[in-house]
């Protein structure tokens, strides 16, 4: 597998784990949410984790390729 299928799995695993509590919320709240309140608590989803995850699988990515780098610089 490469690092960048790594970096896509564990950003991944990060938006399911921070997504899912939203979402229970929503379930558990259905009938007494107005609809305003629903599209609220799903813009801050987007805003906060969707948008952000890119910026995530990049950062996890580019740590993944520092490791050789670091082992390098730490023998010299």
């Amino acid at each position: 597998m490469s690092d960048w299928n790594d970096a896509d799995d564990l950003v991944t695993a990060v938006a399911v784990l921070v997504v899912g509590g939203p979402l229970l919320y929503l379930t558990l709240n259905i009938g007494e949410l107005s609809f305003s309140e629903a599209w609220a608590v799903g813009e801050y989803v987007i805003r906060t984790i969707a948008v952000p995850t890119f910026g995530l699988i990049i950062l996890f990515w580019a740590l993944l390729k520092m490791g050789p780098l670091v082992d390098v610089f730490a023998d010299w």
